[in-house]
Formats: structure tokens, sequence, C-alpha cells
């Protein structure tokens, strides 16, 4: 789980995983591109309004993180 906020918002982040396999993330880093590439998938789980604050971003991807058990079971570390 991840988000997107700032100037470059949605486009920003997938320009990230699609320069990279792998953005921002540390446990993905640890992973080869190619194994991501097969085994992973990215969706849209939320659309924020354009003018949502970056702090509200971060508290939904945090919602996401916890409802998910993504620091549990996933590739979330923080």
């Amino acid at each position: 789980v991840g988000s997107a906020y700032g100037e470059e918002r949605i486009w920003g982040r997938w320009q990230a995983y699609v320069l990279t396999g792998k953005g921002g993330n540390e446990a993905l880093k640890k992973l080869p591109v190619e194994y991501i590439k097969q085994h992973f998938q990215y969706s849209i789980l939320e659309i924020a309004d354009g003018k949502s604050s970056d702090k509200y971003i971060f508290e939904r991807e945090n919602w996401w993180k916890r409802a998910l058990l993504t620091r549990t079971f996933g590739y979330n570390m923080n």
C-alpha cells in the first residue's frame, strides 16, 4: 500500500514504479524486478479529492495498511 501526494501525485508515483519496478518501497527493493513483474499487480484502492491535504492522504494510506495488514503480511515496513 502506498500513497501519491505532493506535486506529482499519482503520475509521479506510477512513473517511479514503471522506471524501477519498485518505486521507493524498501521491501520491494530486495526483490528481483522479474519476480515483481511476474507476481505483482498494482491497483488504485481509493481516489481522494484533488484538494485533499497531504496529511489526509497519509492518514488514508495508514488506514489501508492497517485494514489490509500489509505491515504484518505484506511489503509495508513503515
